[in-house]
């Protein structure tokens, strides 16, 4: 997106990671598995982003007026789908572009971090109540 640097962008990833990784760090069982804390991960973000359909003014609450934001959000979320799905994405409009861009953060996340949120949770048991 020309003229567009991106950061507000960048801050809501960041937001919505540190969300998950406090939500993650409180949902952590004491003998989770790897693959049950994976599957217990995909179970949550499915329940958060994909249950409930959010209304245009919780969407709009994220975007603001930031058009350019929201195009940079429909264009990761487009590219997402046809990922996972295979197939080009053929919804449009907030309250299914915003949805679908906060399941790719939280995918995004998943590859990224949630690997080691599981170690640094197993190794030491402390920085559970942290």
């Amino acid at each position: 997106m020309e003229g567009h640097d991106g950061r507000k962008m960048d801050t809501m990833k960041n937001d919505i990671r540190e969300e998950l990784k406090e939500e993650m760090t409180e949902r952590f069982e004491e003998g989770f598995t790897y693959d049950e804390f994976m599957e217990d991960y995909d179970t949550h973000i499915q329940y958060k982003y994909n249950t409930h359909p959010m209304t245009k003014y919780e969407c709009v609450a994220i975007v603001g007026n930031d058009l350019q934001l929201y195009l940079e959000m429909e264009e990761k979320a487009n590219a997402f789908w046809v990922e996972i799905m295979g197939d080009d994405y053929a919804k449009s409009g907030m309250v299914n572009v915003v949805p679908l861009w906060l399941l790719y953060v939280a995918e995004e996340w998943k590859q990224d971090e949630l690997e080691n949120l599981y170690e640094e949770l197993t190794r030491d048991p402390l920085a559970i109540q942290q």
